[in-house]
């Protein structure tokens, strides 16, 4: 492709540099018109805000499933309810079994609640 414009650019290169180097600030005059327009322009956009209306706190159920741990917990301690419901009326033989292994079948346990731990005899000692 050929030059249509033969001629040499090196004239121009001072004046190309002098307008990069320039820095154009803006009057003080023009910007405060430009911030009374604004400020005349936000003026319009600024509205009051209603009045936000009361709103109840949470109820009685909401705080109970709340320190139960919400849903997850519910759900869990009611299933857990029913399972022992279930093992409570339908106890398989095993832990018939497994209970009567560990007393004799004609030995009751007897325990004296006037003195559970022994403190009856210290005492005396003393």
């Amino acid at each position: 492709m050929t030059h249509l414009n033969s001629h040499n650019d090196d004239d121009l290169e001072p004046f190309f540099r002098a307008a990069k180097d320039a820095v154009a600030e803006p009057g003080t005059d023009l910007m405060d018109r430009i911030l009374q327009d604004a400020a005349a322009v936000q003026a319009g956009f600024v509205e009051t805000a209603p009045a936000p209306a009361s709103v109840p706190g949470p109820g009685l159920w909401a705080g109970i499933l709340d320190s139960l741990g919400g849903w997850r917990g519910v759900s869990a301690l009611t299933a857990c309810a029913f399972v022992g419901l279930w093992i409570g009326f339908a106890a398989p033989g095993t832990i018939r079994d497994l209970s009567a292994g560990l007393v004799a079948p004609g030995e009751v346990a007897t325990l004296d609640y006037n003195d559970l731990f022994g403190l009856q005899e210290l005492l005396v000692e003393i």
